[in-house]
C-alpha cells in the first residue's frame, strides 16, 4: 500500500492511532491513520510514526 494513498471521501473514521499534520504556514491538513514502523513522507515533510504518537477517542 503507498502511504501517501488517500482514501475515498465516503470512507469511515475506524477506531486506531492518527496523526492530524499540517505544514508551518500551510493551508491545507491531512489526517492520516498510523501503524506501527510506518514512516511518513507529505510533500517534503517526512517523520517516523514511532516518534510521534498521538491518540484521538473515537465516539
Amino acid at each position: 500500500s503507498d502511504m501517501n494513498e488517500r482514501a475515498p471521501t465516503s470512507s469511515i473514521i475506524e477506531k486506531g492511532t492518527y496523526v492530524v499534520v499540517q505544514k508551518v504556514g500551510g493551508e491545507h491538513i491531512r489526517v492520516m491513520r498510523l501503524s506501527p514502523k510506518q514512516k511518513v513522507l507529505i510533500e517534503k515533510l517526512k517523520f517516523e510514526a514511532d516518534r510521534y504518537c498521538f491518540h484521538i477517542k473515537l465516539f
